[in-house]
């Protein structure tokens, strides 16, 4: 096993921990398909431009393209319908904004 630089190390646990930090801030579940998202897959896309293959690659794709966009959307306080492939599957469309209150 290669040991990985401590320094190094604490970087990506910065980097997952906030983009987890980000995701719980706009109250998105944390489902398996995002833990492995920022887990694994974040890797392998920022520095080598690596999103999976086939099918794999085209799920990872559609569920960073959504959640990036709920979390816009979120931001922005929009409180129309979405539409989702992977992120809010199943889930009802009215979410709760940052202060908690819910978004009709």
């Amino acid at each position: 096993m290669v040991s990985i630089p401590v320094r190094i190390a604490n970087n990506l646990k910065q980097t997952t921990d906030k983009m987890y930090r980000i995701i719980s801030d706009f109250d998105i579940s944390i489902t398996h398909e995002i833990e492995k998202l920022i887990d694994v897959v974040r890797h392998k896309t920022v520095h080598r431009g690596e999103i999976g293959e086939g099918r794999e690659g085209l799920i990872t794709f559609h569920l960073l393209n959504e959640l990036i966009r709920e979390i816009i959307l979120r931001m922005v306080d929009y409180k129309g319908e979405r539409k989702s492939q992977i992120l809010l599957r199943g889930k009802s469309t009215t979410h709760n904004r940052v202060d908690g209150s819910a978004i009709k």
